[in-house]
């Protein structure tokens, strides 16, 4: 019924008697180890496949159809063409979403294979996966991708956009990942003029939304129908966070209730887009006619959720390589005090002081407060116990003493901040 031979080492050609018979192939697929050692021995990568019935397809074509994740990243490791077609125009990403291996279509993605591409039937990998039944299982899993770094490859993007795709499932980290690139065109629109804003606001997706406008999305396109973010025929519950965030591009402005962006994400316990916010230049100290801020706010809302320390750990973060004003004390609270800068310096884990070449390195954690010896040293001083007091201790294993302006809240963000720095510096190194 079918049978295997390799001519003159140049490749396997392989002949069924149907291509039905694609579920018995698994048995006449060399295993990876043979994969290799046949590729090694000069096996050509792009042998094509033929059945009794003169269809034909290559080695990668198979190991996607079949979910064979390890040879299919061993032929791709060996340059074989992501993008080759069988005779009715579809390529191995095609075929995998066709069959639902998502683990297939993970794998070709990160190895950049073409979204933009069509089949004899004009059908993309995207609407094969919406034609049979598949697409919740394939956005996920291109969402993982994207939300990892890699930004899928799309030679037309009438065909198939990462912006628009991301869009359209309302992910907040896939489009985080996405507008971290740089290089992504946000207004960018499809064959019926609606960009990524529009799709947010139509889909009702909210914090995928103001991330867009915030980023610096145009919200005055108009799509080909004359519409606009505001005036698209929908009916949203929710239209008038969709307008209060379409009126300027200012992550401060505040409502009439005096609430601003980052207010109101934190109210409502989004963490992440609290994060972004900060990062745009959200100021989390503002005050509402109530005394509230973000971070009150957050504290308050009553979700189990993780909001405060997102919006603690990014307004650390900021304070301590940003720098702030603060006092060192020297000898162990014995010396003087000098006025300084403070400041983190990138993810080298150092805590810098002033504009002199000496620095001070954090080898252990950072602490609030005096210790014993500073209080003891600075008791005649009257200054032993101030709020604003926080030590870090040096590679010579000395205790450094600095009082920020702010108080013990500051003193907190300032331990946090160079906590965080000083583990991700860690993880870098």
């Amino acid at each position: 019924m079918s049978k295997c031979k390799l001519e003159n080492g140049h490749g396997i050609q392989l002949q069924v008697k149907n291509f039905e018979w694609v579920r018995d192939w698994q048995s006449l697929i060399p295993s990876l180890g043979a994969t290799k050692v046949l590729l090694k021995c000069g096996a050509h990568i792009e042998t094509k496949v033929k059945t009794t019935q003169n269809t034909q397809f290559r080695p990668i074509h198979m190991a996607a159809r079949l979910g064979m994740t390890a040879i299919l990243q061993c032929l791709i490791d060996s340059d074989c063409d992501l993008n080759s077609k069988t005779e009715t125009g579809e390529t191995a990403l095609m075929i995998c979403v066709k069959y639902k291996q998502e683990e297939c279509l993970k794998v070709l993605a990160r190895a950049v294979a073409d979204f933009g591409l069509v089949n004899i039937g004009g059908q993309s990998a995207s609407s094969i996966a919406g034609s049979c039944g598949s697409y919740l299982g394939f956005q996920q899993t291109l969402l993982d991708v994207i939300r990892d770094g890699k930004v899928p490859k799309c030679s037309n993007i009438f065909v198939f956009s990462p912006l628009l795709f991301v869009a359209q499932s309302g992910d907040v980290l896939g489009f985080k990942a996405l507008i971290g690139k740089g290089e992504i065109d946000l207004d960018k629109q499809d064959e019926r003029g609606f960009s990524a804003v529009m799709v947010t606001a139509k889909e009702g997706h909210v914090d995928t939304f103001r991330l867009l406008v915030f980023a610096g999305a145009d919200v005055k396109l108009c799509n080909k129908y004359g519409e606009t973010v505001i005036t698209l025929p929908i009916v949203l519950t929710n239209r008038d966070l969709f307008e209060k965030t379409s009126k300027g591009y200012d992550v401060n402005a505040s409502d009439g209730d005096g609430y601003t962006p980052v207010m109101l994400e934190a109210r409502e316990g989004h963490g992440r887009t609290c994060e972004f916010l900060i990062s745009c230049g959200a100021h989390w100290d503002i005050k509402n006619a109530r005394g509230e801020t973000a971070l009150t706010l957050a504290k308050s809302n009553g979700r189990q959720n993780d909001t405060e320390n997102v919006i603690l750990n990014a307004l650390a973060r900021k304070l301590v390589l940003g720098g702030s004003p603060m006092r060192k004390h020297t000898k162990g609270g014995k010396g003087s005090v000098h006025s300084k800068i403070g400041q983190m310096v990138g993810c080298t884990g150092v805590l810098r002081s002033g504009n002199l070449s000496r620095r001070n390195v954090i080898r252990r954690e950072a602490e609030v407060g005096p210790s014993l010896c500073f209080q003891r040293n600075r008791q005649r001083k009257g200054d032993a116990i101030e709020p604003g007091i926080f030590r870090v201790n040096t590679t010579k294993n000395k205790e450094v003493h600095f009082m920020c302006e702010g108080g013990l809240e500051m003193a907190e963000l300032w331990v946090r901040g160079t906590r965080l720095v000083t583990r991700e510096a860690i993880l870098v190194n």
